[in-house]
């Protein structure tokens, strides 16, 4: 066992011993240990620059996204000798201004989106958004925490209405990952699945055990994500609360390679270990229990398969003793109730700036002779069972577990008796289910003569202000008065029992709308099947209802199978009532021609086990013959020609044509268009009368056995390229040729391929960074070609894991900026410039043009591809200096084109009024797309490159000219209609 002063030591020595393992996946990224480890250096070296670590308990906030910049903002808080603290980006303003002051920060980590929600006074702000750590050294760090100083600070809430920070130091942790690697086998810490916020401590295991011991973390934004994760067959073990366990359950989808279930942060029954055991893979579903006092976890048990009583919370962990004490701190003996007290190596320092608290509940340990020992008074009430396990029965205070989080019930209180018009609040966490329990709010009001309905919004929209959403009751009650104890004390179990329709009848009855057709009646019983309350209103919110995130994707995955639609969570929780989410199943529907065919894309993506080289690839060999598809397009003209130009390669060219002379014309003639043919060069020309969509590139095996004797290297630039025609249509083209090219590939002697294949590849569903060797997931792609795009690339990337030499380019949008006749690629982009001034209207949006000029980017691939050491690379080919969407529209007010900007929701109403009454508009082939805002965006371009300048870096002699106003005259002024006179 190596001697670890910071928890970073277990990850340092990981990274030493298997530095190209792979550390973390995201659904658009994958770092090994290596690359984790230098992004965590760099940005810890950064901090250091910043005084991070002169100085001991120095205290940083982190507020991201659940990106791979957050596991690197973690690591390298602890590597450059600090604390984190972490603050949801979804708490109100008001907690996450407590927990920064509170806390002292000297640094905050956080992106663009949350900067306007963070207070940002005395603190030196991060963007990891902007700020650039690159030329900071990757090396480690030396260390200068010790094993007694910060780790990090948790806040849980508070009794009073105040948060209350959890200190945690290194040792603390480190003794907590020491138990769990002891614990746990290597096999089953091979792919551990980080669903939980970082705010609270069950992250801790998910985050910093696997990458102890050389595993891999599965990033997901929470728990429901799950299934639709690229990489959920990678799990191994799920570290979760059982309510979203149990969500799990119920639509069948733990994943088939976990075998080991550890559930916490919750009271466990019975009947949601069972349904975890229904899934045949799982071998092991342990119940742990532990405050964030005594660092995640103190005590562990296995429940069997087949057990039938209340599951125990078990045995204490490893250098954890738990003591069952009664009022006057005495053992008590097995069978009585008692408190439980915890002592040990993971007991905390305290809480920050509450020394009565921590005096209150960190108490002198009367067991151990060493006066510096500590025990935790939990709050919590238990009992011993014969066999010595210990049984959790309940809490002495008000302080519960929900979801995952611990809630003071206190602290609800305290906030609702704040409102002008409540008097008194008693809150209680009800059990409607094993796996449905809800808080519930019981309220007298100030006032009598009010509207209650109206009055119990307003107090939900308050409490979302002031809470967490965890903390927000499902339901209220309005009392005349609370029920009282003979002194005067809320009587809590005299509450009456909350029934569902108790709790909503009345708000629905005043605004019910009844559904209007038969998907909306449909709608109206699943819902009230699964919220279990009527009448339920095409009007009325999920949320409202006393719906969450968790029954939510149950009743998501019942209306995708009813419906045959692929509505996502993050759809749902803008559709919320059903009058949107009908609404929002017909697009989807609308839609559906060009949406991928799950089952059908994920045969596609999987490379046969009988494509392999035929021999090892020698990295030596000089290159004599070429082939090259699509010579007759836009960039593969402008390939054909810098190749030419560049080497003195034989090109085969793969054209569509009736005979060997027209193949040539065809070549012949695209390159004169582009201005680019020389005579000389037609002797090293070699059409090849094919074509992509048919088997073998559309030649006989004889052609083919040539093809493969004669070629050293291979330029795939061929493709259908359309952004309406569905994923059928350009399957064969774009997939299907892609494995013939890999078959060509590998046979007779090993070629390197160098694909053509798009940015459109990335999913978006707003403008996002795409990171330096970020991988594309599949997910949110616009239309059957970015999918097909993708498809080929993953065909391709497991063809380079079985040894065959393989390069990515991903242009962006292509220009070929010629002063006379200037060119695009794809035609949507000056479609949506004419079609917007056809209606005198542009929609309001976020979105990024990014242009890059053909003979840029054909000089770009050739030159790259020439190199070996660039093999086995992906490179995304786009313009440094793009332009925003807003810029461009501002230089055409500029040149005087008349025209109004309006929200998209306006714009495209208008848009759809123009098609439908015949009037012509360029946009018209695409008007149930644009109903999407993402579609729109992505098409224009909705990525921020973080790489772009590594281009710049290797080949300096090659510029890209910025999307500038030079540019802009070139482009638009030749596709966009002449302004009027002003």
């Amino acid at each position: 066992m190596i001697a670890n002063q910071g928890i970073q030591d277990f990850f340092e020595h990981s990274v030493s011993q298997s530095p190209q393992a792979m550390a973390l996946l995201t659904d658009d990224e994958q770092l090994t240990y290596g690359e984790l480890n230098a992004r965590a250096n760099r940005l810890a070296h950064y901090l250091r620059s910043l005084g991070i670590g002169s100085r001991e308990d120095m205290l940083v906030g982190v507020c991201l996204e659940r990106k791979a910049h957050l596991i690197v903002a973690l690591l390298a808080i602890l590597k450059a000798g600090g604390g984190y603290v972490p603050l949801d980006p979804h708490y109100p303003q008001d907690r996450l201004a407590f927990m920064v002051q509170d806390s002292g920060l000297s640094v905050l980590i956080t992106q663009d989106a949350f900067l306007a929600h963070l207070p940002q006074d005395g603190v030196k702000v991060v963007n990891v958004d902007r700020d650039d750590f690159l030329g900071f050294d990757d090396d480690n760090l030396s260390r200068v925490n010790e094993a007694h100083n910060l780790a990090y600070v948790i806040y849980t809430s508070g009794s009073t209405g105040i948060p209350k920070g959890v200190e945690i130091e290194h040792r603390n942790t480190i003794a907590f990952i020491e138990w769990a690697i002891a614990f746990f086998s290597p096999e089953e810490l091979s792919g551990v699945l980080a669903s939980t916020s970082v705010c609270f401590d069950l992250s801790v295991f998910e985050i910093f055990v696997p990458l102890s011991v050389g595993g891999t973390i599965i990033l997901v934004n929470n728990i429901l994500h799950l299934p639709e994760s690229p990489h959920r067959e990678r799990v191994t073990l799920i570290d979760t609360v059982p309510s979203a366990i149990a969500s799990l359950t119920k639509i069948k989808s733990i994943p088939p390679n976990v075998k080991t279930v550890n559930l916490a942060g919750e009271a466990l029954t019975n009947n949601i270990v069972q349904e975890v055991y229904q899934f045949e893979q799982v071998e092991r579903v342990y119940n742990l229990y532990g405050p964030s006092e005594d660092t995640t976890y103190s005590t562990v048990a296995l429940i069997p398969k087949g057990f039938d009583d209340v599951p125990p919370i078990g045995e204490p962990i490893s250098q954890t003793e738990v003591h069952l004490l009664d009022e006057n701190l005495e053992p008590v003996e097995k069978g009585i109730i008692g408190e439980i007290y915890l002592t040990g190596a993971g007991i905390t320092r305290g809480y920050r700036h509450r020394p009565d608290l921590t005096a209150e509940r960190y108490l002198p340990n009367p067991f151990e002779a060493d006066t510096t020992s500590r025990m935790y008074k939990t709050g919590d009430l238990g009992i011993y069972l014969n066999n010595g396990q210990l049984k959790f029965v309940g809490r002495q205070d008000q302080l519960v577990k929900f979801r995952g989080f611990r809630v003071e019930l206190g602290e609800i209180e305290a906030t609702l008796t704040k409102h002008p018009l409540v008097d008194r609040a008693a809150v209680i966490l009800h059990h409607f289910d094993d796996d449905d329990q809800r808080l519930i709010a019981y309220v007298t009001l100030k006032k009598s003569d009010v509207d209650k309905n109206q009055i119990l919004s307003q107090i939900r929209e308050y409490l979302r202000e002031k809470l967490p959403p965890h903390e927000v009751p499902g339901g209220f009650m309005v009392l005349d008065q609370l029920p009282e104890t003979l002194n005067g004390k809320i009587n809590r179990r005299a509450l009456p029992t909350p029934e569902r329709h108790l709790l909503w009848d009345s708000a629905t009855q005043c605004s019910y709308v009844a559904p209007r057709n038969a998907m909306e009646e449909r709608l109206v019983q699943m819902w009230q099947l699964v919220l279990k309350i009527e009448p339920i209103g095409v009007q009325d919110n999920f949320f409202d209802l006393g719906g969450n995130s968790l029954s939510a994707i149950a009743l998501i995955h019942d209306i995708n199978s009813q419906f045959n639609t692929n509505i996502s969570l993050g759809v749902f929780l803008e559709s919320s009532t059903i009058s949107c989410l009908s609404k929002n199943i017909e697009q989807k529907r609308e839609l559906s021609q060009i949406e991928k065919h799950t089952s059908t894309l994920a045969t596609d993506i999987i490379l046969p086990d009988d494509i392999h080289p035929q021999t090892p690839f020698n990295p030596h060999k000089n290159y004599h013959t070429a082939l090259l598809t699509g010579a007759t397009g836009l960039l593969g003209s402008h390939l054909l020609s810098e190749l030419l130009t560049a080497t003195d390669y034989q090109i085969y060219c793969l054209v569509r044509a009736k005979d060997e002379d027209q193949a040539r014309q065809r070549i012949r003639n695209k390159l004169e268009t582009n201005h680019l043919w020389q005579s000389h060069w037609e002797s090293r020309i070699i059409p090849l009368m094919g074509d992509l969509g048919k088997p073998s590139l559309g030649l006989n095996p004889q052609q083919m056995e040539l093809l493969s004797e004669k070629i050293d290297v291979i330029y795939h630039c061929g493709a259908w390229v359309n952004i309406v025609y569905p994923y059928s249509s350009m399957r064969a083209s774009n997939i299907e040729s892609t494995k013939e090219i890999i078959k060509l590939a590998c046979k007779n002697d090993c070629k390197p391929i160098h694909y053509i294949s798009t940015t459109d590849v990335f999913s978006s569903q707003d403008i996002r960074k795409i990171a330096i060797n970020q991988k594309p997931d599949g997910d949110y792609l616009c239309g059957g070609y970015a999918q097909t795009k993708y498809a080929a690339e993953e065909l391709l990337q497991q063809a380079q894991k079985r040894g065959l030499p393989v390069s990515i380019f991903r242009p962006s949008n292509i220009i070929d900026a010629h002063q006379s006749d200037p060119t695009l690629v794809t035609e949507f982009i000056p479609r949506m410039f004419q079609g917007c001034l056809q209606l005198k209207l542009f929609p309001q949006i976020r979105a990024i043009v990014n242009l890059v000029p053909v003979d840029y980017v054909s000089q770009i691939i050739v030159h790259l591809s020439r190199h070996q050491n660039y093999l086995n690379q992906t490179f995304n080919i786009v313009n440094p200096q793009p332009a925003s969407f807003e810029h461009i529209l501002q230089w055409m007010k500029n040149k005087n084109y008349q025209f109004s900007i309006v929200p998209h929701s306006q714009w495209i109403e208008q848009l759809e009024n123009t098609v439908k009454i015949g009037t012509y508009n360029s946009l018209a082939p695409f008007v149930s797309l644009l109903h999407f805002e993402n579609f729109l965006q992505r098409s224009l371009g909705s990525f921020e490159f973080e790489n772009h300048q590594t281009l710049a870096k290797i080949s300096p002699s090659i510029p890209c000219p910025p999307v500038d106003e030079r540019l802009l005259n070139i482009y638009l002024n030749h596709y966009i209609s002449h302004p009027e006179n002003p």
